[in-house]
């Protein structure tokens, strides 16, 4: 279990964003399954109460080992405490941009062939930087994708909304479509597992936001308990 909680802090540590102490658990690298479903070597079954006494334990110690930090109810790996507060400062640039995005989406939400509308990248977890862009992920009717997405870069356009090479932070930049009949992503990686998973859901029409995570449970390979 030491050596999940560590990757699980170095992959955080590439976007530089500590973790609170359940954010660890939520994100644990761990191939195999949930831990509640994890089987011991002596061929019982994990309780969910046994994986997480054995993950509190094993995060206690890698503190006591000095891998880890804990400052301000944040976790790190150690030399990374600068990362606590570039964390923070992201927080308040996400939350304007955040507030952007659904400005943006209470017009976009009229393309009736918009079955979801999904914050996608660092600003689903609120950690964008000052001069970033507003990634949305969209999921349209069968065989509406391309119309749907015209629509969509004309409407921002003309809210002055839509990201161009020279104009980039807090515009808008709808970076990928799928339509409702082929939900599944086909490249299946960590990456990939971590953006499907924290995509922020902002508007969706019949359960697709379920269906999209349903059709894509293999994300459970790499983040089981996400």
């Amino acid at each position: 279990m030491k050596n999940a909680i560590l990757r699980t802090l170095l992959y955080a540590d590439l976007f530089a964003y500590p973790l609170k102490k359940e954010e660890i658990w939520r994100w644990l690298v761990l191939e195999g399954g949930p831990v509640s479903t994890r089987r011991s070597s002596r061929g019982g079954g994990w309780k969910v109460e046994d994986g997480k006494r054995k993950w509190n334990m094993d995060l206690e110690g890698l503190l006591k080992d000095k891998k880890i930090r804990l400052l301000n109810n944040y976790y790190c790996l150690s030399g990374k405490e600068r990362n606590i507060k570039i964390r923070k400062d992201r927080e308040v640039w996400s939350r304007k941009k955040l507030a952007i995005a659904n400005r943006a989406v209470q017009i976009l939400k009229h393309i009736k062939w918009i079955k979801l509308i999904g914050i996608t990248g660092s600003l689903a977890v609120k950690n964008s930087d000052e001069k970033d862009d507003i990634d949305l992920f969209f999921i349209t009717s069968k065989n509406r994708l391309w119309l749907t997405r015209g629509l969509v870069v004309v409407l921002l356009c003309l809210r002055g909304l839509y990201r161009r090479p020279n104009k980039i932070a807090n515009m808008i930049c709808p970076n990928l479509f799928i339509s409702n009949d082929n939900l599944v992503i086909k490249d299946q990686n960590l990456f990939i597992a971590h953006e499907i998973c924290q995509m922020r859901p902002i508007f969706e029409r019949e359960n697709t936001y379920h269906k999209f995570m349903t059709a894509n449970f293999w994300v459970k390979k790499y983040l089981p308990n996400a």
